[in-house]
């Protein structure tokens, strides 16, 4: 957990412990998910790795309202830095999907558009955007397990 965390907070060390809390936290009300004893190890990592990815968002979001009240300081390099990696690390995990199922997840998680938006932009109903989401994720949690084995 703790090699994750550094390498994807190796610019937030402040926030290693809070992660690692969050991620433990996130096991113990997630543990009936966990799907048998050879796995746990990749349950743990993938659990790890989008916690760390959570709080870097959730520090970025911080920082830009810091920006906003104190206009000028250091922290508007600070949040192009945080930017850039959590682009990259976006774009890593969403490189195992088509390119249309990557912008129905950036538009559904990280734009936090509505089902009737996407509905309308794409033309198809709202099942089929579930279902696309659905086995998208699908896709990532196998192929990163694998990757991680």
């Amino acid at each position: 957990m703790k090699s994750i965390i550094r390498k994807h907070l190796a610019n937030c060390q402040h926030l290693h412990d809070e992660c690692i809390n969050e991620t433990l936290l996130a096991v113990w009300y997630n543990i009936e998910k966990y799907s048998g004893p050879n796995n746990f190890k990749n349950w743990l990592a993938a659990i790890t790795r989008y916690k760390a990815i959570d709080c870097k968002r959730q520090y970025l979001k911080v920082v830009e309202r810091e920006v906003l009240n104190h206009p000028g300081e250091h922290f508007d390099n600070e949040r192009t830095l945080l930017k850039n990696e959590l682009s990259e690390e976006i774009e890593d995990l969403l490189a195992y999907l088509t390119p249309e199922d990557r912008e129905l997840f950036k538009k559904y998680y990280l734009e936090n558009e509505d089902m009737r938006t996407l509905e309308k932009e794409a033309g198809i109903k709202s099942s089929v955007i579930y279902n696309r989401l659905s086995r998208g994720r699908k896709k990532i949690r196998a192929l990163w397990s694998e990757h991680k084995a």
